[in-house]
């Protein structure tokens, strides 16, 4: 009797696990039923642009082409967004409103089988269509390569990351970031062998070495989705130059609860010398990093600044809402009466 409930207990088990593995896109895409792209809002005066992208195996799919203002940075992000929905719902155009904001032109696309994009969902199936907007930025836009920043939210990352560690760029914005679909998984069903079972891997964890280009890891705290641990360990194994910035809110709102400049403007404790080289003193200041060049650029307030302090450039000492902008090669010294001084720095 007890053999006889043990063996239906395996055979339920196994039964189990055929199910898990014959379903396991829908565990993982969502597309949901609206096949629509939403207009976005009218107040956020988006200046929207429908086009099709054509993949290397047949498939048409659907993007957004927002150009920036006046105010251009001539830098496009493409965007490769999470596993829910398409390119135009759960808040999304708020976010594309505050990228153009900071100058940036954007190119977002639906994966296949999400939105009007044709085909149904797959690994390789979702690093083929970044590819192709990749390609379409490059050949239709004449976008060059050091000009492209690739976005990543959620699966997303794992898409942007893939195409990072293959194609060149000018930088790479992780948000939500998870190492694996298969440790994820491994998580979430502890009593399900997922790492046998899984087909989809998405591994991050295992690409990420070979992304040379600057990197910025953003990550809400209270993430319950994709947990802050799995960003934590995906930035660790990446080499330099990289920002890790975490976040408050969760893994779909962070950007509406904690207004963050995507070019990684992040507060940080410098250390500035004195002329007369006496003992340091932290500085509460913040570090901007921008994709043309990719310097880290210290940011101080004019305030925190005493007497002695030397600023060497490059950097940016803010006073009164302006900005005192020090370039390579001067530095700028803080005197007895609270002056600052532009010097070279060879004569300091």
């Amino acid at each position: 009797m007890a053999w006889g409930v043990v063996f239906l207990l395996a055979i339920a088990y196994l039964g189990l696990l055929l199910l898990l593995r014959l379903n396991e896109s829908r565990l993982i895409y969502f597309p949901g039923s609206e096949r629509r792209l939403i207009p976005p809002p009218a107040e956020l005066q988006l200046p929207v642009r429908h086009a099709t992208i054509r993949t290397d195996d047949g498939l048409k799919l659907g993007s957004w082409i927002i150009p920036a203002g006046a105010d251009s940075t001539g830098y496009w992000m493409l965007i490769c967004h999470g596993n829910a929905g398409n390119l135009s719902e759960f808040g999304r155009p708020d976010h594309y409103a505050g990228l153009r904001a900071l100058g940036l032109s954007l190119l977002a696309f639906d994966y296949r089988g999400y939105g009007e994009s044709e085909g149904a969902p797959s690994e390789a199936g979702l690093y083929r269509d970044a590819d192709a907007a990749y390609q379409y930025l490059r050949d239709e836009l004449r976008v060059r390569p050091e000009r492209i920043i690739v976005f990543g939210h959620s699966l997303g990352s794992t898409v942007a990351v893939d195409l990072a560690s293959r194609l060149p760029a000018a930088g790479l914005i992780l948000e939500g970031a998870l190492t694996s679909v298969i440790e994820r998984g491994a998580e979430l069903y502890p009593y399900i062998p997922v790492r046998w079972i899984g087909r989809s891997r998405f591994s991050s964890i295992d690409k990420i070495s070979r992304v040379r280009i600057p990197k910025l890891f953003l990550h809400a705290r209270a993430d319950d989705v994709v947990p802050l641990a799995h960003g934590r360990r995906l930035f660790e194994a990446a080499p330099p130059p990289k920002t890790f910035v975490e976040l408050r809110g969760g893994h779909g709102d962070a950007f509406e609860v904690e207004k963050v400049d995507p070019t990684g403007r992040v507060t940080v404790k410098t250390k500035l010398p004195k002329k007369d080289g006496g003992t340091d003193r932290a500085v509460t200041g913040s570090r901007r990093v921008f994709f043309d060049d990719w310097i880290d650029t210290p940011t101080y307030n004019r305030l925190d600044l005493a007497p002695g302090d030397v600023v060497p450039g490059p950097a940016i000492i803010e006073e009164f809402g302006s900005t005192v902008p020090v370039h390579p090669g001067f530095a700028v010294t803080v005197d007895a009466y609270g002056n600052l001084l532009l010097t070279k720095e060879s004569a300091l």
